[in-house]
C-alpha cells in the first residue's frame, strides 16, 4: 500500500491562470524542487457550426507550435473539429507506460500556451502535471494506477473522463486542472506528496510540517486536505466484494427497520412526503437555522460540528473509538422539506446511507419526532452496522486522517502500481 497526501488549493488571489505555471516553476525552484517531467491534456470545445480544423483552439495551437501535433487524438484520423492533445502515459497490464522524453516538451513551451488559454485558445478545459517532484529530498517515480482504468493507449482523452482533478494520477507532483466551463475565477491546483516511508517510520508530523510549509509558500486559499490510500490489485479486488456485501446488509437491516415502532409513528425508509399521523401544522412556522439545531441535537451523540480531526466538507461528525471510522451526518431541509445522510469511512471504504428523504416538517413537534428518529437511527447504525463494517474492511489505522470529500471522489481508495 502506498499513502498520498493531497492539499488542494485556490491560488485566484495569488495569480491568475495564465501565470501559475511560471509561479508554480519558479517557486519550486527556489526550493530547490525539480519536476521530472510535465504531462498536459488541452481539450477543445465542440464546435456545432463545423469550422475548418485551422479555424479552432486546437488547429491555432498546432499552427503556433506544431510540435504539439504529435499529441492530438485521436490519432489516424482526418483530423477531427472537437480533439484533445495530451501526452498522459499510456496504461497496459495494470501498469503507466510513461512516454519516451520529448526535448520539445518544455516547461517554457507548455508556459506559452498556457498564456493563451482561455484567448485565443478558448479550451474547454486544460490540465498540466508537474511530476516527479521530490518533495522530501527524493521522489519515487512509478505512479499509483487507479482502479478505473483500463488498458488504454492514453491515461485521459479529456480532462475530466476519469472523475476530474486528474485524481487518477497519484504521485509527487502538483496538478493544474481548469475547466472553463465552470467559470474562470476559479484557479486550483492539487498538491500531492507520497508519505508512505513517513508512516512506515512513524514520522508522519514531520512530513505534515514540510507539506504544510510549501502550502504557506505557495499562497493561495486551502480549501481541502485529503489523505489518499492506494491498495494493491488483490486489495481492491477484495474491497470491491466487501462493498457488494455491506450493500446487501444495509437493504436487508433497511427491511428489518421498517418493522421498527419508531417515535414519529412512520416506518423507516417509508419517508417522503409523509407526516407524522395526528401532528397538526403550525401557522406561519419556519424551520429552524440547521447548524445550531443540529449541533445541539447531535451533541448529546458525540458528534462535533466541523469536527476537528474530520477535513473536507465535514457538517457533523464524530471517531468512533470501535474501528477508528468517522461518522458523519449530513442534514438540512429544503423549504419545509428535511433530508439527513449518514457516512460511515475509514481508510479503505466510504459507505452512505439515507436516513430521510423529503420529509415534510410543518411544526415544531413534527420536527422533534423525526430528531427522536434519527437518534434511534444512529444507534442502530452504531450497534449493528458498524461491527459488520469491522468484519468487512478491518479496522483503520491510528495514523489516517480521516475527510469528507465529495467533489469528484478524489481517489480515497484506488489501485497501487502492482
Amino acid at each position: 500500500m502506498r499513502v498520498f497526501i493531497t492539499v488542494k488549493q485556490d491560488l485566484k488571489k495569488a495569480v491568475p491562470f495564465q501565470k501559475t505555471l511560471p509561479y508554480l516553476l519558479e517557486l519550486l525552484k527556489g526550493q530547490g524542487l525539480a519536476p521530472e517531467r510535465y504531462f498536459f491534456s488541452f481539450e477543445d470545445i465542440p464546435d456545432t457550426g463545423n469550422p475548418p480544423f485551422s479555424k479552432t483552439s486546437m488547429g491555432k495551437l498546432v499552427k503556433a507550435f506544431p510540435q504539439l501535433e504529435r499529441y492530438l487524438l485521436p490519432r489516424g484520423q482526418e483530423k477531427p473539429h472537437a480533439c484533445t492533445a495530451s501526452n498522459f502515459p499510456a496504461v497496459c497490464n495494470l501498469t503507466y507506460n510513461q512516454p519516451e522524453p520529448d526535448q520539445e516538451l518544455t516547461s517554457g513551451l507548455l508556459a506559452e500556451v498556457v498564456e493563451k488559454i482561455p484567448k485565443p485558445y478558448s479550451f474547454y478545459g486544460a490540465a498540466i502535471v508537474l511530476d516527479a517532484i521530490p518533495w522530501f529530498g527524493s521522489s519515487r517515480s512509478a505512479p499509483a494506477l487507479s482502479a478505473c482504468l483500463p488498458d488504454i493507449p492514453c491515461a485521459v482523452s479529456s480532462v475530466g473522463d476519469y472523475g476530474g482533478s486528474c485524481s487518477f494520477y497519484q504521485s509527487d507532483c502538483i496538478v493544474m486542472d481548469k475547466r472553463f466551463d465552470w467559470g474562470t475565477s476559479y484557479n486550483p491546483i492539487y498538491l500531492r506528496f507520497e508519505v508512505t516511508p513517513f508512516i512506515e517510520n512513524g514520522t508522519l508530523s514531520e512530513a505534515d510540517e514540510t507539506i504544510e510549509n510549501f502550502c504557506e509558500l505557495a499562497c493561495g486559499q486551502k480549501m481541502e486536505k485529503q489523505m489518499v490510500c492506494c491498495f494493491t490489485a488483490e486489495d481492491m479486488a477484495y474491497f470491491d466484494t466487501a462493498g457488494k456485501q455491506i450493500q446487501t446488509y444495509l437493504q436487508e437491516q433497511s427491511d428489518v427497520w421498517s418493522q421498527l415502532t419508531l417515535p414519529s409513528g412512520i416506518p423507516f425508509s417509508k419517508t417522503a412526503y409523509q407526516s407524522v399521523p395526528n401532528c397538526p401544522r403550525e401557522e406561519h412556522f419556519k424551520v429552524p437555522n440547521r447548524i445550531p439545531y443540529f449541533t445541539k441535537l447531535l451533541k448529546e451523540d458525540g458528534f462535533l460540528w466541523h469536527h476537528p480531526k474530520i477535513g473536507g466538507d465535514s457538517d457533523w461528525g464524530k471517531i468512533l473509538p470501535q474501528g477508528n471510522y468517522a461518522l458523519h451526518i449530513s442534514a438540512g431541509f429544503t423549504r419545509n422539506l428535511l433530508r439527513v445522510y449518514l457516512n460511515c469511512s475509514g481508510y479503505n471504504f466510504s459507505v452512505s446511507h439515507t436516513l430521510a428523504s423529503d420529509r415534510p416538517c410543518f411544526s415544531m413537534d413534527e420536527l422533534e419526532l423525526y430528531a427522536a428518529d434519527l437518534k434511534v437511527m444512529i444507534r442502530l447504525w452504531e450497534n449493528e452496522v458498524v461491527p459488520e463494517l469491522r468484519r468487512l474492511f478491518g479496522d483503520t489505522p491510528e495514523w489516517y486522517t480521516h475527510s469528507i470529500v465529495y467533489e469528484g471522489y478524489v481517489g480515497r481508495v484506488i489501485r497501487n502500481d502492482p
